[in-house]
């Protein structure tokens, strides 16, 4: 019998996160995909309002054990926008926004019970910390967020769901998360609550960023990683994918097409306005140019003969191209944004930043500099003449953090649910 030769064996990168945010209309666009096979992702993430729309997509993310994780939108219960409408008809509202008064002691334990009981009823393997936006480092909330978060532990142990994990959602102002002093602080206060990862919102936070506050932003999260637990950046869209290159997030959440682009808290400070009861219809991610374009400026931009070689070219996402690009923009958003996290997660970290600027930033600037020597419609033309200086702005200061970065610290990557135990919670 020959000898056997051991062969090396490459190491196996560990996929970075991805995660979707179910809206209200969303609910066809991710049956297809799933139906398809094609979930390169983490898993999905659902709100207390709309979850009920959704029963048929968490069974089948639980039968091929992705993660459905519940958002029970505790935090918009404590604003005055955010109670307005379905959310203060939740189970666990109350007859008004939440004060911090409203939750200590018993109170604080029937709030978690009134969502453990949720989770357990429908079936989710994951859940989002019943946490608030704290204005500062020494915020009452944040205090009431760690009595909070140990109950959830707590009851859903008791519940024998020992198997779903806790993420904590910290969501705080850009001058707080910036500032080193009170970020050590809330830091010392989250290192002692039972999670498993910590999600961010920050405020404000998105694709419009500028370069000084995305750099500002990977500083920060760096200081995070003392924790040593994945970090998922909510709600930045396409700045999400310069975090989880650069190391500062492990993951990144999104919604799907129509919101998730930014997180905006001053939204929920103020009553809001009369529902029409209008949905905005879903914008068309033309990812060559790292575009979301309401659809009639889509056909239009998408038209020019020079500009169609940056609509989607894989057969896979739109066998028409362009045409199906636009008639299905949710379906194409899905699939192009996985692709763009996994084709992240095969760089090693190494080089995982220096190729996502050559790969994908610096393209996709030059492309935008193309596009903008055409002659477009002149509110067309000064939107991509502003996102193209941005993203230049971006490209300069990231590439000079590339050249100063000596030692860089990443972001884990959030666990995949199939690496757990099989137990889900059921009632």
């Amino acid at each position: 019998m020959a000898d056997l030769v051991p062969r090396a064996i490459r190491a196996t990168l560990a996929p970075l996160g991805l995660y979707f945010r179910a809206g209200r209309h969303d609910r066809q666009a991710l049956l297809q995909i799933i139906s398809e096979g094609k979930t390169s992702l983490n898993g999905i993430v659902f709100d207390a309002c709309s979850d009920g729309l959704h029963g048929e997509v968490i069974q089948e993310l639980n039968s091929r054990r992705l993660e459905t994780v519940f958002d029970s939108r505790a935090m918009e219960l404590a604003t005055l926008g955010g109670f307005a409408g379905p959310t203060g008809r939740l189970p666990w509202a109350s007859d008004g926004p939440h004060a911090v008064s409203d939750l200590v002691g018993q109170a604080g334990v029937d709030f978690v019970g009134e969502i453990v009981n949720h989770v357990i009823s429908k079936g989710y393997s994951s859940v989002l910390s019943p946490s608030h936006f704290v204005q500062s480092a020494d915020d009452p909330w944040l205090h009431i967020d760690a009595l909070l978060t140990e109950q959830l532990r707590l009851q859903l142990d008791r519940a024998n769901a020992r198997s779903v994990p806790i993420s904590y959602v910290l969501a705080l102002p850009r001058h707080v998360f910036c500032d080193d002093e009170q970020l050590s602080s809330i830091l010392a206060s989250i290192e002692h609550f039972p999670i498993n990862a910590l999600w961010l919102r920050v405020h404000p936070f998105g694709s419009d960023c500028s370069p000084n506050f995305l750099k500002a932003y990977i500083q920060a999260c760096r200081r995070l990683h003392s924790l040593q637990i994945p970090i998922v950046a909510e709600r930045t869209n396409i700045a999400g994918l310069a975090l989880i290159a650069f190391g500062a997030a492990g993951g990144i959440e999104a919604g799907i097409t129509t919101f998730g682009e930014k997180f905006d808290a001053s939204r929920l400070s103020r009553a809001p306005k009369s529902n029409s009861g209008f949905q905005q219809p879903p914008r068309v991610y033309v990812r060559d140019l790292a575009l979301s374009l309401a659809r009639d400026e889509a056909e239009s931009l998408l038209s020019l003969r020079q500009v169609r070689p940056f609509g989607c070219r894989d057969t896979r996402c739109c066998r028409m191209g362009i045409d199906d690009t636009i008639s299905d923009p949710r379906r194409h958003f899905l699939l192009s944004r996985m692709d763009e996290v996994a084709a992240l997660s095969r760089i090693p970290e190494s080089v995982r930043a220096s190729e996502y600027m050559e790969r994908m930033l610096r393209p996709t600037t030059a492309r935008l500099a193309r596009v903008l020597s055409l002659d477009l419609p002149e509110k067309l033309a000064s939107r991509l003449g502003t996102i193209q200086k941005r993203l230049t702005g971006w490209r300069y200061t990231l590439g000079a953090m590339l050249e100063q970065d000596a030692h860089p610290t990443f972001s884990p990557a959030p666990e995949l649910r199939v690496s757990r135990p099989s137990q889900v919670a059921r009632a």
